[in-house]
């Protein structure tokens, strides 16, 4: 009802960050839902006559091989619901959770590290998630909207991210903090 209640009011697209199809990866990232949730959720969006799209993470720290097939799958079932699934490789941000807590997730930080980071064990490293995300396209039906950007700071611009003023993450080029 909350989501009919929401086309109602002129909500036309919702985008949802379900980011890997591991409950496993799920519950790494602190998230507070599963998969079947999430499916659900999704499925009474589109029943409500609201558009959407996901946003699909490749690389968590701790992702197995398992979890990234598991992502690949919910991959096939969203594209059932959606044409509008981006899939990003996981960057480490400033002041993000990866950032400050690097070295309980046993992180490497090199100069470059948004993009060049790796595990210190060797099991998440860059030629790893750009292998699974080539793989990703290559296992998709029909022509996979990846959204691969590899840059040294954020490109996603979000004025609802909490990092949307500050350069070091998303550069000079942003609008400074109204006072």
């Amino acid at each position: 009802k909350f989501l009919q209640k929401m086309k109602m009011a002129g909500v036309d697209r919702l985008n949802f960050g379900i980011v890997f199809g591991s409950d496993h990866v799920l519950k790494l990232m602190n998230k507070s839902f599963d998969i079947k949730l999430a499916l659900e959720v999704l499925r009474n969006t589109q029943e409500a006559g609201i558009a959407l799209s996901v946003n699909l993470i490749i690389g968590y720290p701790g992702e197995s091989e398992v979890d990234f097939r598991q992502t690949q799958w919910l991959y096939l079932n969203l594209k059932q619901l959606t044409s509008s699934i981006h899939i990003n490789p996981c960057y480490v941000l400033k002041g993000s959770r990866l950032f400050t807590q690097h070295e309980e997730f046993g992180i490497e930080l090199p100069e470059r590290f948004v993009t060049d980071w790796f595990l210190k064990d060797g099991t998440n490293n860059t030629q790893i998630r750009m292998g699974r995300l080539q793989r990703m396209k290559e296992r998709a039906y029909e022509p996979l909207n990846l959204n691969v950007e590899i840059t040294d700071h954020c490109n996603l611009r979000c004025p609802m991210c909490f990092h949307f003023y500050d350069p070091l993450i998303h550069g000079a080029q942003f609008p400074k903090k109204a006072m």
